[in-house]
């Protein structure tokens, strides 16, 4: 790991430094301060006593699904089978406010960057390795402290039932989605756990089944099913020597399904007990007229007015005829919804509705060691699960809430600027070459095309008067300046 990272910083463009420079130049912090140093040196491993008010459910059959690389593990599931008809699956989520209390130096590093920031050589997490990939992680061979979330899924998909606790689990197996997507799919050789644990295969199966049908009933409301080309570089030596697409598969939706039929969960439990909710939501997409303006195009009459279940059909009707391209127009409606931002919806509040997940009770608590907001929801939880008050007012949820989107959109920003500069090092040796794009934005700073090939993005230097986001046209790469992530074009004549 260390020769590699020397190999990216001393190449012609430094990778590392790049990203380091990109998170300063958003506002976020790539380093942990001393005072939080100083509190992780003082942190002990939490004391697992089952005599508080924990159960103990590490007899389970728990593991986790994630990405190859992933360290920091948030979600353990199991699954057992009560009758023909219902399905009884538990959704672990760790336990990070077990050692991360509010108002800490831990507490208010996170606060101020509020996300882990992924780039594509290297890591900057919301909390230090020492927690969020170990004291909190959900490890593999690991007993951890844990919120459960049960739920009695019924053949439709509906949730008939649910119960919230604290509880002690186990993680017997690390999977990744794509081994268990090949075995799942194809029948693949099964990964290694597979074989050597009796019952992880059934488990897996039945939670594969109860996911379907949580995405199935999901559909049925509307749920906008998304299916975008994501290039992850593949970077050997320092030089990026091809781009890797990260496919939806049905391992992922394994995992999806089950955490959005949790999130929905939790925040039932939260407008029960009369707690504030926070969510992330479009209450209203953005450009939805250029959207109808779309599928008008390709001879489907969406409504007026925002409809999420018209959209849905809308997408299915593209992904069935054009399946390759109806990616790249599924970007296109992505950018013209616009960005969700976090709110707080106090106990008195009308339930707002999240377009895109069509579900109006919806919140994220999923992933306590990646995101601020998800700690804040599982200290909400904690409070009600054990009858205390709220831990924060509504004031400060308000305000912290604010800084959890302006620093979200940092973050994004800063991967997206790191990601130009490694997807222009890609793009180094093609300069006067053509691509097939479509435009993704115009605007006064430029307007802006993505290849469809490869999902890189670029400016658009010249050409762009008669034509508007999600048409189509064929790009000549003119200049390339991977330092400041820059790729610049001109269009060519049809």
């Amino acid at each position: 790991m260390f020769k590699a990272m020397q190999k990216l910083m001393n190449s012609q463009v430094n990778l590392l430094e790049i990203a380091r420079q990109a998170m300063l130049a958003k506002g976020l912090s790539p380093d942990f301060p001393s005072k939080v140093q100083a509190q992780l040196n003082r942190l002990q491993a939490l004391v697992l006593d089952s005599s508080n008010e924990r159960s103990d459910m590490t007899n389970k059959l728990w593991f986790s699904i994630d990405n190859d690389d992933s360290l920091d593990l948030d979600q353990l599931t199991y699954a057992e089978r009560i009758n023909d008809h219902l399905i009884r699956v538990y959704v672990a989520i760790a336990d990070v406010d077990a050692l991360v209390k509010k108002d800490t130096p831990l507490d208010r590093h996170a606060l101020a960057n509020t996300t882990s920031v992924y780039m594509p050589m290297i890591v900057f997490p919301m909390l230090p390795e020492k927690l969020s990939t170990n004291l909190t992680s959900l490890n593999p061979n690991e007993k951890r402290a844990s919120i459960v979330v049960q739920m009695d899924v019924e053949e439709s998909g509906r949730v008939v039932d649910y119960h919230l606790f604290q509880s002690y689990v186990f993680n017997y197996a690390k999977l990744a989605y794509n081994s268990v997507d090949a075995w799942l799919e194809t029948g693949a050789l099964p990964p290694e756990p597979i074989q050597r644990i009796k019952e992880l295969a059934s488990q897996i199966r039945l939670q594969d089944e109860v996911a379907q049908r949580l995405k199935k009933h999901r559909q049925s409301l509307g749920f906008l099913t998304w299916e975008t080309y994501d290039p992850q570089p593949i970077i050997k030596e320092g030089q990026v020597v091809d781009l890797q697409e990260v496919k939806i598969n049905r391992a992922r939706e394994l995992i999806e399904n089950l955490m959005v039929a949790a999130n929905t969960c939790i925040t039932l439990f939260l407008q029960k007990t009369k707690c504030p909710i926070i969510k992330r939501v479009i209450c209203h997409p953005k450009h939805w007229e250029r959207i109808v303006q779309i599928a008008d195009k390709h001879k489907f009459p969406l409504p007026l007015n925002p409809d999420s279940r018209a959209l849905e059909n809308f997408l299915i009707k593209m992904r069935a005829e054009d399946p390759l391209n109806a990616r790249d127009l599924f970007l296109v409606i992505i950018k013209l919804l616009g960005r969700g931002a976090y709110t707080v919806q106090s106990p008195a509040d009308k339930p707002n509705q999240h377009f895109g997940l069509t579900l109006a009770p919806y919140t994220h608590a999923t992933a306590p060691n990646r995101r601020y907001s998800d700690l804040i929801v599982q200290r909400l939880l904690k409070a009600r699960l054990v009858n205390q008050t709220c831990p924060y007012s509504l004031s400060i949820l308000q305000i912290m809430l604010q800084t959890c989107t302006e620093k979200e959109i940092c973050a994004d920003k800063a991967k997206r600027s790191v990601m130009k500069s490694v997807l222009a090092l890609y793009l180094e040796d093609a300069i006067g070459k053509t691509f097939d794009a479509f435009l993704t934005g115009k605007g006064e700073k430029g307007n802006w095309i993505r290849l469809i090939s490869t999902a890189i993005e670029g400016k658009l230097i010249n050409g762009y008067q008669n034509i508007e986001v999600g048409d189509r046209l064929k790009v000549k790469l003119v200049s390339v300046n991977a330092e400041k992530g820059f790729l610049d074009f001109v269009q060519e004549k049809q």
